[in-house]
């Protein structure tokens, strides 16, 4: 299961990496960190879980990404159960695209582990900034945004 989960407002990549380790089991060497297009002291080279952070640009997110290796060693089968785990963990939002949504429309996981299908503003997802303009049904601790 390859995943990609975009965390708001820039959760500190550090934090991310050690509640990524407490709740998975998983050492913390397998768990890379790039600031700012820089490995931080330590990161591994293959890591079996990524997570970057460029808070020296207009991106509003921490990305984390994992692939197969984590999947086969967690346990973890999708990447919404990945999410709300560690929205929980960190108290923090993040959202998450799938296949079968439209374009500009991903899954929203709150800090409460409530998700749904949210709208994003595409010019401001090009920028790197996650802009949410509406919401399928009302999710608990979403942006107070219109129902699409």
């Amino acid at each position: 299961m390859e995943s990609m989960i975009y965390f708001y407002e820039q959760p500190d990549p550090r934090m991310l990496a050690t509640a990524v380790a407490g709740v998975y089991s998983i050492s913390p060497e397998e768990i890379g960190v790039v600031v700012n297009d820089r490995p931080v002291p330590g990161s591994v080279e293959r890591p079996m879980v990524l997570i970057t952070a460029n808070p020296e640009s207009e991106a509003e997110s921490t990305v984390l990404e994992t692939g197969d290796r984590f999947s086969a060693a967690t346990g973890v089968r999708s990447v919404r159960e990945l999410a709300i785990d560690l929205c929980r963990a960190i108290g923090s939002n993040a959202v998450y695209g799938e296949d079968s949504l439209p374009p500009d429309h991903w899954i929203l996981v709150t800090s409460s582990g409530d998700h749904g299908e949210v709208a994003v503003d595409p010019d401001a997802s090009d920028e790197g900034r996650i802009v949410i303009v509406g919401v399928a049904h009302p999710v608990d601790g979403a942006p107070d945004v219109p129902v699409f």
